[in-house]
C-alpha cells in the first residue's frame, strides 16, 4: 500500500469534522509541497524474477505536481517503463513496470536504485536488489582483423559464490562455424561483420551473452608481386639473377611462398633465383607470392629476358708439334660454335699452306717454325686464333 505522508494532527482532524457539522465550507487540503508516495517500499526480484510493479503517486497536497521522471539511475541491468508519470493524489498512483536483465549483472547480489524525481521535488530512492547465478561474458581481440587471421576468444563468465561451477561452453562465431572450448581460436574466411554468441552452462544454470556485429573482417591486403633480373639481355649460357621485390600487405607479416617461371619450362621456389638459358630467344618472366594471411598476387613481365646469339670462339690443336721433314702433322679443330654451328674453316699452316677442311692434315717441306691460323665462321660472326711459331720442322 502507498506509504502516506502524516500532515494533520488528531485535534486539527476534530476541529474539521466539528466545523463540518455546524455548516462551515467543506475541509480543503493544506498548501504543503509535494511528496512522492510509492509502493513498495524496496524491489526485490530474488533469483529469477524478471519484472515488477512501482507504484508512484502524490501526498495529500493542493499544490500541484510537475510530471515526474522514474529512471534506473543509470544501471545498464535495469530497466523501467513509462520514463514518466502524474498523480494528483494517494489515491491516483501511476504504475511503473521494472525489469531487470541478468546478463549484464555480476554474478552474486547485484544492488542498484530506481530514481523518482520531478522539479521542485525531493528525489526518492527506491532500493533494487537481483541476484545473478550465473552470468555469460566473453571478449575477443583483436576485433579487426584480415581474413584467416586468428581472433583469440576468452571466456569471462562467473557463477554466484557458493553455486555450482561452470562445465559447458558453446560458441557460435556468426559464421556457421561453433566451437565447445573454453578459449577458442577462430579464422574467418570472408570478409564481413559477424556476430558472436557464448552460452554457459553449469549442472543447474543456464545463461547466454551475445555481441552484436562484434567481429570485423576485412579482405587481406596485398601482397603486391614484383621483381628484377639482371642482366636482362644477357648472352646464351650466361646466369641470370632474379630479385624478389614484393610487397607482403599492410596486414601480414611476411611472404611465405615464391613460385617462379622463367618461360623455358624451368621454374624455382627460391626468393631470389639464379637461371641459365641456353637457348636464344624472348622469355616470358612470372613470380607468384603468398603472404602469411594467405593472399596471392602474380607479376608477369613479358618477354623480359633476351637472351642473345653467342659467336664462336675458335681453337685448335696439331700433334706433332715437332715434326721432321715430310712428316705429316693432323691438325684438330676445337672451336666452340657458340649458339650457331660452324660454317667454314680457313686454316693457313706458315709455309703458304691452306686447308678449308675442319680437321686438316699438313706436311712440311722444309726445316723452320711455322705459324699457325684458324678462323671460324658462323651466322653469328667468326673469330680467329693465331699460334706463333706452333709447328718445329727439322731436317
Amino acid at each position: 500500500m502507498l506509504r502516506p505522508l502524516r500532515i494533520l494532527a488528531w485535534p486539527v482532524v476534530l476541529g474539521i469534522v466539528l466545523a463540518s457539522g455546524m455548516g462551515c465550507p467543506p475541509y480543503t487540503p493544506p498548501n504543503y509541497l509535494p511528496v512522492f508516495l510509492f509502493t513498495p517500499e524496496s524491489l526485490d526480484f530474488g533469483k529469477d524474477t524478471d519484472s515488477l510493479t512501482l507504484k508512484v503517486a502524490k501526498n495529500y497536497t493542493q499544490q500541484p505536481l510537475p510530471e515526474f521522471t522514474v529512471d534506473n539511475g543509470g544501471t545498464d541491468w535495469l530497466d523501467v517503463d513509462p520514463k514518466t508519470g502524474n498523480s494528483t493524489g494517494p489515491e491516483d498512483a501511476a504504475k511503473f513496470t521494472v525489469t531487470v536483465d541478468r546478463t549484464k549483472m555480476a554474478a552474486g547480489p547485484n544492488f542498484a536504485n530506481v530514481v523518482i524525481s520531478a522539479p521542485g521535488v525531493a528525489d526518492q530512492l527506491v532500493p533494487v536488489t537481483a541476484t545473478a547465478l550465473l552470468v555469460a561474458d566473453f571478449s575477443a581481440a583483436p576485433l579487426l582483423v584480415t581474413v584467416n587471421e586468428n581472433v583469440q576468444f576468452t571466456d569471462e563468465s562467473a557463477v554466484a559464490p557458493g553455486e555450482n561451477p561452470i562445465i559447458s561452453w558453446k560458441w557460435t562465431f556468426g559464421d556457421g562455424k561453433q566451437s565447445t572450448l573454453q578459449n577458442p581460436k577462430h579464422k574467418y574466411k570472408n570478409p564481413g561483420t559477424y556476430s558472436v554468441t557464448l552460452t554457459v552452462a553449469s549442472i543447474d544454470n543456464m545463461d547466454t551473452a551475445v555481441r552484436q556485429n562484434y567481429i570485423t573482417v576485412e579482405a587481406a591486403e596485398g601482397p603486391d608481386a614484383d621483381f628484377i633480373g639482371e642482366p636482362t639481355n644477357p648472352p646464351a649460357n650466361t646466369p641470370v639473377s632474379f630479385t624478389d621485390m614484393s610487397f607482403a600487405g599492410d596486414k601480414a607479416k611476411d611472404i611465405e611462398s615464391w613460385f617462379w617461371t622463367f618461360g623455358d619450362t624451368a621454374t624455382s621456389t627460391a626468393q631470389n633465383p639464379m637461371h641459365t638459358y641456353t637457348n636464344v630467344g624472348q622469355f616470358t618472366v612470372s613470380l607468384t607470392v603468398t603472404n602469411s594471411n594467405g593472399a596471392s598476387d602474380t607479376e608477369t613481365k613479358i618477354d623480359y629476358i633476351d637472351v642473345q646469339p653467342v659467336g664462336p670462339t675458335a681453337s685448335f690443336s696439331a700433334a706433332p708439334r715437332n715434326a721432321t721433314i715430310g712428316q705429316m702433322v693432323n691438325f684438330t679443330d676445337l672451336s666452340d660454335p657458340g649458339t650457331s654451328p660452324i660454317l667454314s674453316w680457313l686454316w693457313t699452316f706458315g709455309d703458304g699452306g691452306s686447308s678449308n677442311l675442319q680437321n686438316p692434315s699438313h706436311v712440311y717441306n722444309a726445316a723452320g717454325s711455322y705459324s699457325v691460323y684458324l678462323s671460324v665462321v658462323t651466322l653469328v660472326g667468326a673469330d680467329s686464333e693465331t699460334k706463333t711459331n706452333y709447328i718445329t720442322v727439322t731436317p
